[in-house]
């Protein structure tokens, strides 16, 4: 019997090292973020994307460019992609301008680099390397 416990012992702990192994798997690193005061990480459903947000300033024009690093090989077809999350209209009624930016490799989550919105530069940061 106690031959029995000892290998139920040595099984749990291959069977913890084993979920170890896949919880780091679907690891994801997020950089440290130089632009807190626009922009954050958020996850949904396990994916993790950015979010910028800006005060109205009741213009009607605007832009927004935002660069990204990240410290791994992605191919050129492979870009961030904004997305509006405030409607036109409470753009109209002044309401601030709230951004989700989806991230093209959901297991390389990239830092901001550069975040411009209607020509001025909110943040500025050097691009990520490797370790």
């Amino acid at each position: 019997m106690v031959h029995y416990h000892v290998d139920m012992a040595k099984s749990d702990i291959t069977l913890f090292i084993l979920c170890c192994i896949l919880k780091l798997v679907h690891f994801q690193l997020i950089p440290s973020n130089p632009c807190p005061n626009i922009f954050r990480y958020q996850q949904t459903d396990g994916v993790v994307h950015g979010r910028v947000e800006f005060t109205n300033d009741g213009s009607g024009v605007y832009a927004l460019s935002v660069n990204m690093s990240v410290a791994v090989f992605v191919s050129n077809d492979k870009n961030i992609r904004l997305h509006l999350l405030t409607s036109p209209n409470d753009v109209a009624n002044g309401a601030p301008l709230v951004y989700n930016v989806y991230f093209p490799i959901e297991n390389a989550i990239p830092k901001p680099t550069k975040i411009v919105f209607n020509n001025v530069v909110y943040c500025s940061s050097p691009p990520a390397t490797c370790i």
